[in-house]
């Protein structure tokens, strides 16, 4: 009987000890798959210094890459995420991030892509981002070996001009370009291009708009992966300026090529007044 016994309690130390082992692997892998990411979150108040909307050109290896990038943070002080887009001559990318690291001086966030033009995968994706405050109110953006100034930019839901307000049509017809007011991020914008054997309209989402009569950034159009080859031009971030032969025009504007030269870009006339269009959309 004492054997008998004394197995028993083995058996039973023996199954206390791999039951243990079971528990400690179980949280082990649990904190490895993120499964307790909502720890690492940051705690406290952003600072009211980062908060807003910020914008300014990427640079990679000391050249400007001919990128436009954008950063918005909530106005109050609980707000916990931030939101990413970047605008390229052949490609517009959103993405969206969870701050885990809140200081005064400094955030940190892992980003990831909620969207992409033309097509998805257009957007090289870079995670872990950071932004540290700057000299005379800028902000420093830095991920995998990208970098940006950032400057305060417009933000709400009025951040086009009445200058670019309206509808505006190319000499020849073959571009015709709506644009509507709206917020940074929205499809703000509706496309139509024409050309021998193809016809095709889409909106585009308002990437960029400067104050004033600075100039309106437009992403590449808003088609699916089949339609963009049978649609010229229609990968191509567009840039809206006051056309250089007639600055003061309002009823001319000049559509570029994001990063090209708007003097060799197609010039625009005003063929109906934004207030028409936004009237007709119950704006």
């Amino acid at each position: 009987m004492r054997g008998t016994g004394g197995k028993t309690t083995s058996a039973r130390g023996a199954a206390l000890t791999v039951l243990a082992a079971l528990v400690t692997l179980t949280l082990a892998t649990t904190t490895a798959c993120g499964t307790t990411g909502s720890a690492r979150r940051a705690k406290g108040p952003v600072p009211h210094t980062f908060r807003g909307a910020w914008e300014g050109k990427v640079v990679e290896k000391g050249r400007e890459t001919g990128r436009i990038l954008r950063i918005d943070i909530g106005r109050t002080k609980h707000t916990r995420s931030v939101k990413v887009r970047t605008t390229g001559p052949r490609a517009y990318c959103q993405a969206s991030g969870t701050f885990t690291r809140v200081s005064k001086y400094r955030l940190a966030y892992r980003a990831r892509s909620t969207d992409s033009l033309p097509r998805k995968g257009s957007c090289e994706e870079k995670r872990k981002q950071s932004l540290r405050r700057g000299d005379n109110g800028t902000v420093s953006w830095k991920a995998d070996g990208a970098t940006a100034v950032l400057h305060r930019a417009p933000d709400g839901n009025s951040t086009v001009d009445s200058q670019y307000r309206g509808t505006w049509k190319s000499a020849d017809a073959g571009l015709t370009i709506t644009v509507k007011q709206g917020a940074i991020g929205t499809e703000a914008a509706k496309i139509t291009r024409d050309s021998p054997g193809h016809h095709c309209t889409a909106p585009a989402y308002l990437a960029s708009a400067s104050r004033g009569s600075g100039g309106l950034v437009l992403s590449p159009m808003k088609l699916s992966d089949t339609e963009h080859p049978a649609c010229p031009g229609s990968d191509t971030s567009l840039t809206l300026n006051a056309s250089p032969s007639a600055p003061y025009d309002r009823n001319s504007l000049a559509a570029a090529r994001l990063g090209g030269d708007a003097a060799h870009g197609t010039t625009l006339t005003r063929v109906k007044a934004g207030s028409d269009i936004d009237t007709q959309r119950g704006r």
